[in-house]
Order: C-alpha cells, then sequence, then structure tokens
C-alpha cells in the first residue's frame, strides 16, 4: 500500500522562542554542560547524566539509546508548566532519572518495592518511564500542602494511572479529613476533580489557586479550611463546589488526561498541522492519510519508553475537512500494541477521544467540530527481538 505525502501548514509558535531565550542551554550535551549546572550534582543512583539544560537534566543508562526527540519533549513540559502556568514563580532545574528494569536493588532503595514512580529531594524523580510527565509535574513545582489534591494535579497533567476512578465519596473523605492511604484509583478521582475546577476557570486561573494555597499553609490540610480561596477564585464554598461536581459527569480518564488531549498546550507546544480531506470508502487519494516514520534518530520521536515493551511516541495535530462523520484506520507496519489516539479539545463535559489499534477502526461522534483541530498521538512497539519499528499513520474516510 502506497500512501500520499501529506501536507504541512506552519501552526502557531511557542516553544522555539523559549529555547532560543535558553541560549545554549537547551539541549547541551551533559560533557559540556555540567561544568556550569549545579543540577548535574551525585544523584542517588549511579546512572550518567544524557542531556542537559538550565530546566532539566535527565541522566539515565547509555543503552538503549533515547530517541532523537525524547529530551526536548520533557523540557518541553517543564517549561510548559513553569513559565505558562507558574509565571510569578522562579523556575528550577529538575533532575529525572530513568531507572529501566535490571537496576532494582539501587531504585526500590529509594522508592520502595514495587513502585513505578517517585520524587526524592523535592527536585529530582526516579522513574522506570522514560518521559514521565506524572513525575515531572511533581518535580516541576512545590507541591500542596493537600497530597490528594497535589497528585490529582500530577494525574491529571500527567499519564493514566488507572483504568477506574474511585467512588466520589472516598475523595470527599480524603479531602475533609486525610488518612494519606492513596490508590491508583483514588489518583484518578482527584485528577477527575481537578479537571473539573480547570473546566471552571481555566488552567491558569487553577495554578493561580494552587499557587495560593501551597504559600498559604496556614489553611490547613483539610478543603473546609480552604474556603476563603474557593470563594475568591470559584465563587463558591468547597461544600457548594462540591454539590455543583456532582453535575460533572464520569467519563473515561483519557478524555480529562492533558497527556492524553494536549489541548492547551496546542498554541504553545505543538507547531506542526497535517490537513486531512477524508477519502470514499478506502479510497486513498491526496491528502486522505497521514503515516509518519518512527526512526529513533528522529528529532520528532519520543522513546523508548514502557514497562516492557519498548514504545515509541509522535505527537502532532490535524484538522480534517469533512462533510460527514468520518471513520478513522490505523495504517502502515501495524503490529500488535501499535496504537493511535486521537483526541479533541475537551473535557467530561464535551470531550471525545477514539483509540485505534490493529484490529479496531473508529469513527468520531456527532459534535465534533472538524474545522477544529485535533491531537494525533501514534506509539509504535518493537518487537520481540527488538525490530526498529516501522512506518505509522492514519487513514480517513466516509
Amino acid at each position: 500500500m502506497s500512501h500520499s505525502q501529506f501536507t504541512l501548514i506552519p501552526g502557531p509558535q511557542g516553544v522555539a522562542p523559549r529555547r532560543e531565550k535558553l541560549g545554549f542551554w537547551y539541549r547541551c550535551i551533559a560533557v559540556g554542560c555540567c561544568g556550569v549546572l549545579s543540577a548535574c550534582a551525585e544523584s542517588r543512583i549511579d546512572l550518567p547524566v544524557i542531556e542537559a539544560s538550565e530546566r532539566l537534566v535527565l541522566r539515565g543508562p547509555e543503552e538503549p539509546p533515547i530517541c532523537g526527540g525524547s529530551f526536548a519533549h520533557m523540557e518541553d513540559m517543564v517549561v510548559y508548566i513553569q513559565d505558562e502556568l507558574l509565571p510569578n514563580e522562579p523556575p528550577r532545574t529538575v533532575t529525572h532519572t530513568w531507572v529501566p528494569f535490571g537496576f532494582d536493588e539501587e531504585y526500590e532503595d529509594i522508592c520502595g518495592p514495587g513502585v513505578l514512580a517517585c520524587v526524592d529531594n523535592g527536585t529530582e524523580s526516579y522513574d522506570r518511564r522514560l518521559a514521565s510527565a506524572h513525575e515531572l509535574v511533581h518535580a516541576s513545582r512545590p507541591g500542596f500542602p493537600s497530597r490528594i489534591l497535589e497528585e490529582g494535579v500530577a494525574t491529571m497533567f500527567g499519564e493514566i494511572v488507572s483504568g477506574a476512578m474511585a467512588p466520589r465519596d472516598e475523595l470527599y473523605g480524603e479531602l475533609t479529613e486525610p488518612s494519606g492511604n492513596l490508590s491508583g484509583r483514588l489518583y484518578e478521582r482527584s485528577g477527575h476533580f481537578v479537571s473539573f475546577l480547570v473546566a471552571l476557570v481555566g488552567a491558569e486561573g487553577f495554578f493561580e489557586f494552587d499557587s495560593r494555597l501551597r504559600t498559604q499553609r496556614e489553611m490547613g490540610k483539610r478543603a473546609p479550611g480552604w474556603n476563603p480561596l474557593f470563594v475568591e477564585f470559584f465563587g463558591l464554598t468547597f461544600e457548594e463546589l462540591w454539590a455543583d461536581y456532582g453535575d460533572y459527569p464520569d467519563c473515561s480518564p483519557r478524555r480529562f488526561h492533558w497527556s492524553v488531549t494536549r489541548c492547551p498546550e496546542i498554541d504553545t507546544v505543538i507547531d506542526e498541522v497535517v490537513m486531512l480531506e477524508p477519502g470514499l470508502g478506502n479510497e486513498i487519494r491526496e491528502e486522505s492519510s497521514v503515516v509518519v516514520d518512527f526512526s529513533c534518530a528522529s528529532s520528532e520521536v519520543v522513546g523508548p519508553d514502557g514497562r516492557g515493551n519498548w514504545f515509541r511516541m509522535r505527537e502532532f495535530v490535524i484538522q480534517v475537512r469533512a462533510v460527514a462523520i468520518p471513520r478513522f484506520y490505523l495504517v502502515g507496519d501495524v503490529r500488535p500494541g501499535s496504537r493511535a489516539v486521537l483526541s479533541s479539545c475537551g473535557n467530561c463535559w464535551d470531550g471525545e477521544v477514539i483509540v485505534l489499534n490493529e484490529e479496531h477502526s473508529e469513527v468520531f461522534s456527532p459534535g465534533v467540530d472538524f474545522d477544529e483541530r485535533l491531537v494525533l498521538t501514534l506509539m509504535q512497539p518493537h518487537g520481540e527481538d527488538g525490530d526498529e519499528p516501522g512506518e505509522l499513520g492514519v487513514l480517513v474516510s466516509y
């Protein structure tokens, strides 16, 4: 099957000016940086610095090598959180130590057995995954006095922790009488509650509330004690806000995690837009498909990642010119584990997300405005023998 070339249309510029502002710091190789970067101090796990900048120091093993876009992708997360969402606070250097399986004893001494990731000393994260948004959120900012709300922020802005959410009354109990006994399902419920707060006042408004709460620790760790700030930012007391939260529907975590939808970052991070015009049936014609390379050397590919299957990821924005509801298919070197996630900008009220795999095509449900941008995330695993993953993409048709 052959695929037509797709058209790239310049999108909004955002990250590039920040990279220019960072000057030589941006993506400087560790050997040349550590002489002047205090953040290159000794880590508690003896792994070399792979790459470093003023904002991010990445440590990890020399093998397997990281793909060309990994460091920039991770640094973008840190810069976005610090510059866009915490503009009134001085930026901090984050150290992320990637500890794949095989370094178990050293890792478990810090994070504990069976733990996927943790943050040590406030700004250093240790993680089995390479590009973990959840831990980078923790390390990029001072934490909430409330642990459950802190985990909710990192969960909403990070990866999916659990496919299910705890009942709402469990979150209410943890907000009002903290126990500290948190499960992955409770992380997701707290992330869902944070997405509700963001839906009310926007990301900037929420992070202003976040900043004020972190600096007024005399309000304590119980949500009813934060009522002056709840009234100031949301116009409601905690109990009134909780009652309104009852009208916020439950939905798949894919619909409210920013690491999946990336919607708030479209204008500041993603500067590539692909225009697609659906063909008829399985017809492949000009601009009906987009297929991209997954070479690890590519500056657009993030990876490896995952706990056993080494995934690579590429993400960009598409616009679909459609007069009817189109169907999307996964095309290219489709293998077990190949996936595409297509997301509209929204939340549990109005968001849409579809997931494609080797056996499943999907349509967007009615109501999605196809003149708007959609975020396409492609994920491609290595084979069992570690072979290079091939091209992957989507075909759109009526």
